[in-house]
């Protein structure tokens, strides 16, 4: 299994990924926003969920975007 660390850092990665779709998708003026949003939604979850796995906080499997909000239950200097 890869370190919490390395598993960040994919997730990072993948976040990326998913803006740029985001940036493509949302100068395009027939693409529907739901497109947009959902790649939107899924960057910051990739992020929040990077966040926590750098700081060894364990979550269950979700997108719940409250749920991951991470400043709540890790010692993070914000």
């Amino acid at each position: 299994m890869p370190r919490p660390t390395e598993q960040a850092e994919r997730l990072l990665a993948l976040a990326r990924r998913d803006i740029t779709s985001f940036r493509a998708l949302s100068s395009h003026p027939e693409v529907d926003i739901s497109a947009t949003g959902f790649f939107a939604q899924q960057s910051v979850e990739k992020c929040l969920k990077a966040v926590a796995l750098h700081h060894s906080v364990v979550f269950r499997k979700t997108h719940d975007l409250d749920e991951l909000d991470v400043k709540h239950y890790c010692s993070i200097k914000w």
